[in-house]
């Protein structure tokens, strides 16, 4: 039973080659497509999991006023003002 699906499978292949290649070259792409996702989305989650107090990290971002675009880098000088000015913050680097 299974060799004939992959019969009929094969010969559907060659008989109708421009959808057949329309077919295979969609799900190769959305295949590519979800396996980068999904890279990336394994990247994101693995910063800083190896600090002990990994919950209690911050991060600061930059939105200008014109654009809609936010930046996760920030002025030099705003570490010594967040530990100088907020008691709450126990380590800020620049």
């Amino acid at each position: 039973m299974l060799k004939n699906y992959f019969k009929v499978g094969v010969q559907n292949l060659l008989k109708y080659k421009a959808f057949s290649f329309i077919n295979i070259f969609g799900l190769a792409a959305s295949m590519s497509i979800c396996l980068l996702i999904i890279l990336m989305l394994v990247d994101q989650k693995s910063y800083e999991q190896f600090y002990s107090k990994k919950d209690r990290i911050y991060r600061i971002l930059n939105k200008r006023v014109n654009h809609s675009n936010s930046y996760a880098t920030v002025p030099f000088p705003i570490a010594s003002t967040l530990k100088n000015e907020y008691p709450a913050v126990e380590e800020a680097e620049g």
